[in-house]
């Protein structure tokens, strides 16, 4: 969903929780050494840090000051899961490998959505993963 259908449809909060500053953007995207989706930065600066309260759905914001360390986190976890238990835990690579799954949001059960990181950033394929 593009970012102007989903502020259609929930109206972000007036006053958002870390959705700048805008130049952080192209810091993110340096420090990953990653071009992410721009509908990602159009989230943060607009929703900010949060959840929608009744999916209890986390989306990461790449204004956070938790954000590189949040997705570090969850991207050696996998990496961990899959070298422990094998493709068919994890049938994808990990980011930095290509194409690889990357971190993008998650829920209070424990679910992951990932992007696969294949072609150019607004194509990436949703893979939502289970309590890990």
């Amino acid at each position: 969903m593009a970012i102007r259908e989903l502020l259609a449809v929930v109206p972000p909060p007036e006053v958002p929780v870390e959705n700048g500053p805008p130049d952080g953007w192209a810091r993110v995207q340096t420090d990953l050494g990653l071009e992410l989706p721009a509908d990602l930065r159009d989230f943060s600066f607009h929703y900010g840090t949060g959840s929608f309260a009744r999916l209890r759905l986390f989306v990461f914001n790449v204004f956070s000051r938790f954000y590189k360390s949040e997705v570090e986190g969850l991207l050696t976890l996998y990496r961990s899961l899959r070298d422990q238990e094998g493709e068919s835990e994890v049938p994808y690579l990990i980011f930095p490998d290509s194409p690889g799954l990357f971190p993008c949001a998650t829920d209070d059960q424990g679910a992951t959505v990932f992007w696969l990181t294949q072609g150019a950033p607004t194509e990436w394929p949703i893979i939502v993963r289970g309590r890990a």
